[in-house]
């Protein structure tokens, strides 16, 4: 998720939130497991993910996914040193 997000970074993440297009979500995707992506909605309701970096790829990316998976919406990131900034 570079820019927006690092390795080390914390993330706060609000559960039953209400989701739009865009958000950055926390996913449990098989068999990757937890993942950090922008969600994509699109007209038919078919939910899917996609990264911020356009020069990296994610085998989680772009491919339909069970809405069931998203977790949550993250609401804050927590860098070292301490940083806090919305999502």
């Amino acid at each position: 998720m570079l820019p927006t997000l690092r390795p080390q970074d914390l993330v706060l993440v609000l559960k039953n939130s209400q989701l739009a297009a865009g958000d950055v979500v926390v996913a449990d995707v098989a068999p990757v497991g937890l993942v950090v992506k922008r969600l994509r909605l699109s007209q038919d309701g078919q939910v899917s993910l996609y990264g911020d970096n356009p020069d990296a790829t994610s085998s989680v990316c772009d491919r339909p996914i069970s809405p069931e998976s998203i977790l949550g919406r993250v609401l804050l990131r927590i860098r070292s040193p301490l940083s806090v900034g919305f999502v």
